[in-house]
């Protein structure tokens, strides 16, 4: 009886393998599982058909049974185990064994297991098929873009030597560059309810924004502005090693943060190194036409979250339209951000750059604008606004 109930584990074990496939992100490795399910479905359902298949033929009493008329009660344990899941694989395949059932029970019992096992060996034999083929088209894709690349160089005669550094390359980093899965590209997100929509945005990337303090604090203020920000604002990039974010003189139309990866900030042959948490570009939210005063460029294959300009300024603007606290904390913070340069040591070449405040400075500004948002008036708001916007030079530093 109790055999009989840990069939279940079939299905267990069925379930835990979808849900590893369904974690993976890789199409060859969810493929790579599926196959190994199918497999190992086959091998537990041949092992519990042959315990049964042993405990049938040793029942109790004077009937023959395969057991003693094979003598295999006499072998060890391992053989008596080995005999009966060769019996049982048999019933799958077109193979065939010398032990045979000797009563009417057996026999009931190798037909039903025969039936069975002609529709469950033709089910695996279709779905080993089509998962084999998965894997040979997956392969041809791949093996057609490698073949593209090698026709193209030998058609406009490149170098040996740069074919062989591009090939290599590309052998090398044939899985690095693989970007964050974007919920515009998946269909079935399309015919979401807009309100589920922004919702899920929201959870995607609130927790990226929270890595700067502003808007950590933002959506703590006034979630609806975060809200119309997540959903409206976000651009996602992904960087492939040596490539370039923006250049110096570009016009900033983005705020960066780092997800993950590395890039650097160069400026005046002053190199800063950016990772995960990081960001930079924030001028550009509360400049008006800020141009990029350095290059940006990523050492290693990165993430990057980009927050456009123009629909955070409508995000603020929205909230401030409807007295919210959100506008108060971004206006009032922007004042203090874009004054506050004066207290900079001029000491540093990258002063009033991209990477213009740090983590320690931005901390300073938030408690101070916290302390007292509350009391900010809608007409105080305003007027910030209006400076911010007016002020698109820097002080002590022409664009």
């Amino acid at each position: 009886g109790l055999r009989l109930l840990s069939l279940t584990r079939i299905g267990k074990t069925a379930s835990l393998v979808d849900s590893m496939a369904n974690m993976t992100h890789r199409e060859l490795t969810d493929m790579l599982l599926k196959l190994g399910e199918s497999v190992l479905v086959l091998l537990m359902s041949t092992h519990f058909i042959a315990c049964l298949w042993f405990a049938l033929g040793d029942l109790p009493g004077d009937d023959p049974t395969w057991v003693k008329v094979s003598e295999v009660s006499e072998r060890p344990l391992l053989y008596q185990y080995a005999t009966s899941f060769h019996w049982a694989l048999t019933q799958f395949t077109p193979a065939s064994m010398e032990v045979l059932p000797v009563n009417t029970w057996e026999r009931l019992f190798t037909v039903v297991v025969d039936l069975c096992g002609l529709i469950g060996f033709s089910t695996f034999v279709s779905t080993l098929t089509t998962r084999m083929t998965q894997l040979r088209s997956f392969n041809k894709v791949r093996m057609g873009q490698h073949k593209a690349l090698k026709n193209y160089l030998h058609e406009n005669m490149i170098s040996l030597e740069t074919s062989d550094r591009i090939l290599n390359f590309v052998q090398s980093n044939k899985n690095k560059l693989r970007p964050r899965t974007s919920a515009d590209g998946i269909e079935l997100l399309q015919d979401i309810p807009m309100s589920l929509r922004r919702q899920l945005d929201f959870e995607v990337f609130k927790p990226i924004l929270s890595y700067h303090p502003l808007l950590r604090h933002l959506a703590f203020y006034d979630s609806e502005c975060t809200y119309a920000i997540c959903s409206a604002a976000i651009s996602e990039y992904a960087l492939a090693k040596q490539s370039l974010l923006f250049s110096k003189g570009d016009e900033g139309r983005h705020m960066y943060i780092v997800h993950s990866g590395q890039i650097t900030y160069t400026r005046s042959r002053i190199q800063v190194s950016l990772q995960k948490s990081d960001w930079l570009s924030e001028a550009a939210l509360w400049i008006k036409d800020w141009v990029h005063r350095g290059d940006c460029m990523a050492v290693k294959r990165a993430d990057i979250i980009g927050i456009s300009v123009e629909e955070f300024r409508c995000a603020l603007e929205d909230s401030r339209n409807k007295s919210r606290p959100g506008a108060r904390l971004g206006y009032r913070y922007a004042w203090r951000f874009i004054n506050d340069t004066c207290s900079y040591d001029v000491a540093s070449a990258l002063r009033c750059s991209d990477i213009w405040g740090d983590w320690s400075h931005i901390c300073g500004i938030i408690a101070q604008v916290t302390d007292d948002v509350d009391g900010v008036t809608k007409v105080g708001a305003s007027k910030v606004a209006r400076n911010v916007g007016r002020r698109s030079i820097l002080p002590g530093f022409s664009t």
